[in-house]
């Protein structure tokens, strides 16, 4: 049974004006929600899912700039003790031809290197960083 187009329009005219205005229990019973739960609980694991995720990045952010904090410190470290034993290997070799103004004047060179290395180590031993025992 085929329907004219206009009567097709005037049909779900009517059937919208009756079932769309006053009464609406058609639209509730075709709109129903799901009566289950699965979804919801999908959701929250993928949300779940996705905190830590986002939680983890940030961990490892954290500790990448710690680890170029500590390259960076191992970097100074070496540097100074690469100095260090520059200035002992130059005062060996002064001792052993033994001129006392050379020789002074490498001791006090060594001197101010040791006395900047113990002022860098003790600001930053007195530079306490937040510790993630503090932060709890």
């Amino acid at each position: 049974m085929m329907f004219p187009h206009k009567t097709l329009i005037l049909l779900s005219l009517f059937v919208s004006f009756i079932y769309g205005k006053g009464n609406n229990e058609f639209y509730k019973k075709r709109n129903r929600t799901p009566t289950t739960t699965a979804p919801v609980i999908g959701d929250s694991v993928v949300e779940k899912f996705v905190e830590t995720l986002i939680t983890s990045e940030k961990y490892l952010k954290q500790i990448d700039a710690l680890e170029r904090k500590v390259n960076h410190l191992d970097a100074n470290f070496h540097e100074k003790s690469n100095s260090m034993l520059k200035y002992l290997s130059e005062m060996l070799q002064l001792l052993k031809s033994s001129p006392t103004d050379i020789l002074e004047k490498a001791l006090t060179a060594m001197k101010t290197d040791l006395d900047r290395l113990k002022q860098t180590v003790t600001t930053r031993l007195h530079e306490q960083p937040l510790m993630r025992s503090k932060l709890l």
